[in-house]
């Protein structure tokens, strides 16, 4: 654990999205889920939440369009757009 705002902490964030980046570049069109640094709202559901899934549309070094499914209850898709600094991990949901 880093602690928030500290040197060593937004370094280590920096290089991981160097990785989270290279690996989202070879997951374009795949279903996955994703952990964020911090909860948000930013999935289909209305509650913060730091975990979420979706297919990736796009990527490049700074940003990830994501396909996340509709809220429950709701029809089709939404596409989003997220700052891959702010993704702490992902990974590809298979099967």
């Amino acid at each position: 654990a880093c602690l928030v705002g500290s040197e060593m902490c937004i370094r280590d964030r920096k290089g991981n999205a160097v990785f989270v980046a290279s690996q989202l570049r070879k997951l374009h069109g795949c279903a996955c889920a994703f952990t964020l640094w911090a909860p948000g709202r930013i999935f289909a559901d209305e509650s913060p939440s730091t975990q979420g899934r979706g297919i990736i549309l796009d990527s490049d070094d700074e940003w990830v369009l994501i396909e996340c499914p509709a809220p429950f209850g709701a029809k089709g898709a939404t596409q989003r757009l997220f700052r891959i600094a702010d993704i702490k991990s992902v990974a590809e949901i298979v099967g």
